[in-house]
């Protein structure tokens, strides 16, 4: 999963599933730079389907 955001100054991401943060690990992979995050499910199982939020912050 993918998000751009326009933002000056540029924002940070918090990745959210079920209402508990996710953090990069072995089963989660995240990389956030220039305005853009991405999430990468390394091996989805039926547990892992459901809504996925992402929320970009900055400090202006």
């Amino acid at each position: 999963m993918e998000v751009e955001v326009v933002a000056s100054p540029p924002a940070t991401f918090t990745w959210t599933f079920k209402k508990k943060p996710i953090k990069s690990s072995r089963d989660f992979q995240i990389t956030s730079e220039n305005n853009k995050s991405v999430l990468l499910i390394c091996e989805a199982f039926s547990d892992d389907s459901g809504a996925y939020t992402c929320k970009a912050v900055n400090e202006a």
